[in-house]
């Protein structure tokens, strides 16, 4: 009768190890880490801006640009302007960054 018991146990705790170890493994691959790696191989395909090494897109016209002037806008919110952006963040009398 004894035995019955401890094989029992044994048995439930056998159950309760491997139900366990399936809960941690569902956790693990629901990890809020990101790779990096992939993130930027993924965009670099996808993103017209990133042909060109260095270029960002105008926070306006959203063409890619070598080079941005940028400025905190009237939000206050930091905005990446190209040459012929320019003028109209000076008529917008924008805060040079």
């Amino acid at each position: 009768m004894i035995g019955y018991w401890i094989a029992g146990a044994a048995i439930s705790a056998a159950a309760a190890w491997a139900w366990s170890r399936s809960r941690a493994a569902g956790r693990q691959g629901k990890s809020k880490i990101v790779n990096m790696n992939a993130y930027r191989s993924r965009k670099g395909r996808s993103d017209s801006a990133a042909a060109k090494p260095g270029s960002q897109l105008c926070s306006s016209c959203r063409k890619p640009a070598a080079r941005l002037s940028f400025y905190s806008d009237e939000n206050g919110r930091v905005v990446g302007l190209c040459r012929e952006c320019k003028p109209s963040a000076e008529r917008r009398q924008l805060d040079r960054l």
